[in-house]
């Protein structure tokens, strides 16, 4: 999990994604209001130390589909990976746009996926989001969310990570497992509002390296179900801060026992990822 940085220039796709999703979006939005006493987030929920799955947790390659279906056959609870568009709008599994370490001098933004679907990264094929709602869908696994992480290439305006952002709700609702899913991201300043017009009830998670109280302010301000920051940036007070806000508390990404008890039973995060979830069990 890194933070992107975004260069504002300008994307060619922005209609033809508004088209695509309108459809589905306008459906949505016709059922909102019966579906949200079942999809929005519980006002209770204050279990502390709920696992999370970083990039499906090591039963597989980072972000491949081995990793989330042995994440979802080991009962986590919380399986987290991270999302780009191909050019024809496919979502691609994978935290880096590159493919040079899969062999290929291409990016996922920069293809589409008939140029990629054959590339294997570490043995496994690149994993789409239909393949990910599939497993998900088939599991007995049936309180497992997906931790969606939104990444945004270098160049992308803000109006195209928004066109990204209705796109992803969009793809969740078609593919039935939006109740059952969160979307994070770094720009969420940009995105979050888009998200909530697109899902009222879709979570959102506000991702930041580390965070100040007028940032907890701000997330508030723009619904995030949690904020979700670097654990190492943690400081006195915090945390109590973002649930006085209401908001969730989730840390990324934690890979001791020490520390993830820690931050389960003396600092309360609702969420810690980490890249052990199956030994996280124990701890």
């Amino acid at each position: 999990m890194t933070q992107q940085q975004h260069v504002r220039t300008r994307s060619p796709r922005l209609r033809r994604r508004a088209l695509a999703v309108g459809a589905t979006l306008a459906v949505a939005a016709a059922t909102a209001a019966t579906v949200a006493t079942t999809t929005a987030a519980p006002a209770e929920a204050a279990t502390y130390g709920t696992i999370s799955a970083h990039r499906g947790g090591g039963w597989g390659p980072d972000n491949s589909l081995k990793a989330f279906k042995g994440a979802l056959a080991a009962n986590i609870d919380d399986i987290e990976g991270d999302v780009y568009f191909t050019t024809d709008d496919v979502a691609v599994f994978r935290h880096d746009n590159s493919l040079s370490a899969c062999g290929l001098n291409r990016t996922i933004t920069g293809s589409s996926w008939a140029q990629i679907d054959q590339v294997r990264c570490s043995g496994e094929p690149l994993a789409r989001l239909t393949d990910v709602a599939a497993a998900f869908r088939a599991s007995p696994n049936t309180n497992a969310v997906l931790r969606v992480e939104l990444k945004h290439p270098a160049s992308q305006t803000a109006a195209a990570a928004q066109a990204d952002a209705r796109l992803l709700v969009s793809r969740l609702v078609d593919r039935g497992i939006a109740s059952r899913s969160i979307i994070q991201d770094f720009d969420w300043r940009t995105t979050a509002a888009t998200i909530h017009a697109a899902r009222s009830t879709m979570r959102v998670s506000c991702l930041e390296s580390s965070v100040t109280d007028a940032e907890v302010a701000t997330a508030d301000s723009k619904g995030c179900y949690d904020l979700s920051y670097n654990y190492a940036n943690w400081r006195d007070g915090l945390n109590a801060t973002i649930h006085g806000k209401g908001m969730q508390v989730a840390v990324w990404t934690v890979n001791s026992a020490s520390t993830f008890t820690r931050f389960r039973d003396d600092l309360h995060a609702n969420v810690i990822i980490t890249d052990y979830p199956g030994a996280a069990k124990g701890w």
